[in-house]
């Protein structure tokens, strides 16, 4: 169930974390932790986001984003997982 979003922001960085169902799995080779910055990277550079900082494990991820206009983060990050997940 994805959080509510927020109203107010008083910071234009934004820590996003992205995990797998009851916790399992989703990163379970390092060629599937690569594809997942790949298709970061690329979504990035259409939404003018800058990636400061990631640490992806097997079951979740850590996302550091400098994110000038708050809405197009939803929109990138709905746009990477459901790529990812297909």
């Amino acid at each position: 169930m994805p959080r509510i979003a927020r109203k107010n922001y008083q910071s234009k960085f934004f820590h996003v974390m992205t995990q797998g169902i009851n916790k399992e799995h989703i990163f379970q080779k390092n060629i599937y932790k690569e594809y997942y910055l790949k298709l970061l990277e690329y979504k990035l550079r259409d939404n003018d986001i800058k990636l400061i900082s990631y640490c992806i494990m097997d079951n979740h991820a850590h996302i550091l984003l400098f994110v000038p206009v708050i809405e197009h983060l939803s929109e990138m990050m709905s746009s990477v997982n459901t790529k990812y997940a297909m």
